[in-house]
């Protein structure tokens, strides 16, 4: 059997493989159904005492698959984890974890210990004493890596993408003391996730996480984009963050020649030659979510054989020994950039899903359904299929949205009590 080990800074995985931070790893049953899979690595939902950002959607994940978009997600649910709660879950995950060479990312939300009040936003809602004293819990409960996530633009700008060039320079001056006091305070790699504040300078990244000094950092990028439906000709706006491939590959590889510190990085991530292509531009491993909630966790599965099939074919000992090999053949030009959508659009969006969890139910119509069998991807396992016929369990669905927007005859939908929510 192909060894699949990556080593990230002072850490080694198995695979070059985690879950990220999303619906795959929002529950201690989605977390250990990935593990069984044959995931490398786990991380946790952002962990944040921010109470906008603790709330669910209902439905939160809605993918484009009826406007020809496979696995394209238009919007995703944003609850996060408490501090207690991600350290219950740490407690309840670690021994399956550690049993199959799984490693535990436990992942901060930056947003917490920002103070806004500047920009005309909040104060911080955790002070960093706070942070330094779960931090050590989290290391004496097992986890294995304490990552601190940029902050996100569905939770600063209220639900609607935004611009906001004014958090280059916070990061620059205030990140690299941060990232000093969490190492002061833990033995374990300490490492920051950006999301799209930086992108196209990616060069300027670079050199801030130089400045910083983390044991790693994890990476994507963010280019917005617009959809047509083609039969009545709508524009259809997409989420605030929707990765696009190719933008990722360059966005790592301008970092990655820049710095010498170990890449993570997510975007688009959805086979094995994927994660070959990604870590070619220079990512010691990669993350993926959208493509499990999507194809459900025999995913993991199957790329992990198409990682070992491809290093028998090319005769390889190591994946590290791949990574950043095609960087000298790219293009360095930052001023690549292009930007759309409308961001009062996809608040419009957002806003059909503040209900409360009960007042959602998800309705098969037997007429509709085929039986095909899409639903059972179900990351909750909520859903079978008796009789050529769906059937969901309301007391375990968690009404995520998957089964909604990938039912191929629109035969399940979701309804909420009058006056919840627009018609």
């Amino acid at each position: 059997m192909a060894n699949l080990s990556v080593n990230v800074g002072r850490v080694r995985f198995k695979n070059p493989i985690v879950a990220a931070g999303a619906t795959p790893t929002l529950t201690v049953h989605n977390m250990r159904k990935c593990i069984e899979a044959g995931i490398g690595g786990i991380e946790t939902k952002s962990i944040s005492e921010n109470q906008v950002s603790l709330r669910w959607q209902y439905p939160g994940n809605l993918f484009m698959d009826k406007y020809k978009h496979r696995g394209k997600l238009q919007t995703w649910e944003t609850c996060f984890v408490s501090l207690e709660g991600a350290l219950k879950q740490l407690k309840e995950i670690k021994p399956i974890a550690e049993e199959n060479d799984v490693r535990l990312i436990w992942n901060l939300a930056l947003e917490d210990v920002m103070d806004l009040r500047p920009f005309g936003g909040p104060p911080p809602v955790v002070d960093l004493d706070t942070w330094c004293e779960y931090i050590g819990k989290y290391e004496e409960a097992g986890a294995d890596i304490i990552q601190v996530v940029g902050p996100c633009p569905v939770i600063i700008s209220d639900q609607a993408p935004m611009d906001m060039p004014w958090f280059m320079d916070w990061f620059d001056e205030e990140v690299p003391k941060l990232i000093g006091t969490l190492k002061k305070a833990t033995s374990l790699p300490v490492g920051i996730k950006n999301n799209r504040e930086y992108y196209p300078r990616c060069k300027r990244f670079a050199e801030a996480m130089n400045k910083a000094q983390p044991d790693y950092f994890q990476m994507g990028s963010s280019v917005q984009q617009v959809f047509a439906d083609i039969y009545t000709g709508r524009a259809v706006t997409p989420g605030p963050m929707p990765y696009i491939k190719g933008n990722v590959n360059w966005a790592v590889g301008i970092a990655s020649a820049n710095t010498d510190i170990p890449i993570m990085s997510a975007g688009n991530i959805e086979c094995w030659e994927d994660v070959v292509e990604r870590m070619m531009f220079g990512a010691n491993c990669t993350l993926l979510s959208a493509a499990i909630m999507h194809d459900g966790y025999k995913l993991i599965t199957k790329i992990v054989k198409g990682l070992e099939e491809y290093m028998e074919v090319r005769g390889l000992e190591s994946l590290n020994d791949i990574v950043g090999c095609a960087v000298k053949e790219m293009q360095t030009n930052e001023d690549m950039f292009c930007s759309g959508g409308d961001p009062a659009e996809f608040a419009r969006i957002m806003r059909l899903t503040e209900v409360p969890k009960e007042t959602a139910v998800i309705q098969v119509d037997p007429e509709k359904c085929t039986g095909c069998g899409k639903c059972l991807d179900c990351l909750f396992e909520a859903t079978t299929v008796k009789d050529k016929k769906a059937s969901i369990d309301l007391d375990v669905c968690e009404r995520c949205g998957c089964c909604i927007s990938m039912c191929p005859t629109d035969a399940i939908s979701i309804n909420t009590y009058p006056g919840t929510g627009e018609e």
